[in-house]
């Protein structure tokens, strides 16, 4: 199911199993508007255990794990099985910034991911 975010930054957050597939859709418009066109942007999402920590423990952008587009959703960001099994269990924060073709640089997504442990052993 997609996520409408109707204001400049939308918080979401995401509580998944450790090892399984994490897909954040969206879809993301101004108010009153169509869907914002993310054919001509570039994003990047990285996903680190506090905000002010400087190395990202895992990062996505549009040429590997985020696909962007001018339908809805506008925004699909796949953290995959190896990725949520390599950070393992505990809470994490992300954000979401997309730059234009102007340099323009926007966040219009963050919040925290929490991965739990899974009673099934993923190997």
């Amino acid at each position: 199911m997609a996520t409408t975010v109707k204001s400049q930054t939308g918080y979401v957050n995401y509580v998944e199993y450790a090892g399984d597939t994490l897909v954040l859709s969206f879809t993301i418009k101004p108010r009153n508007a169509e869907p914002i066109d993310f054919t001509s942007h570039s994003a990047k999402m990285d996903i680190k255990l506090k905000a002010d920590d400087l190395v990202p423990l895992l990062t996505l952008d549009s040429s590997l794990g985020i696909v962007l587009s001018d339908g809805s959703p506008n925004v699909v960001a796949t953290v995959t099985s190896l990725q949520t099994l390599a950070l393992g269990p505990g809470k994490y924060v992300y954000d979401i910034e997309f730059e234009d073709l102007s340099g323009h640089i926007n966040t219009y997504l963050s919040g925290t991911i929490t991965l739990e442990l899974s009673v099934t052993d993923p190997s």
